[in-house]
């Protein structure tokens, strides 16, 4: 998968279904992807399932392969880990 075709599975998956459309329609298209990394400072966290957040993460978790989307302008950067990332 893609760094956009990973991020409209986080937000299939997290985001609450009447904004998940918005934030697909932003990482669809390239020339919308600072939408989408704006909308990380401002609105994404009020709109996430709050069924979906933990307070932590397992050794397991930690390790797994991540993307970092970044309000600096990063989209999709890849890590070996979260942890990395972080």
């Amino acid at each position: 998968m893609d760094a956009s075709e990973l991020v409209n599975a986080f937000i299939q998956r997290v985001v609450i279904k009447e904004k998940q459309e918005r934030y697909t329609g932003f990482v669809g298209r390239r020339k919308n992807w600072n939408k989408f990394l704006d909308a990380l400072d401002h609105k994404l966290e009020s709109e996430i399932d709050s069924s979906k957040i933990t307070k932590s993460l397992n050794e397991k978790e930690w390790n797994a392969a991540a993307m970092l989307y970044s309000s600096n302008g990063a989209f999709g950067l890849a890590f070996n880990s979260l942890k990395e990332a972080y």
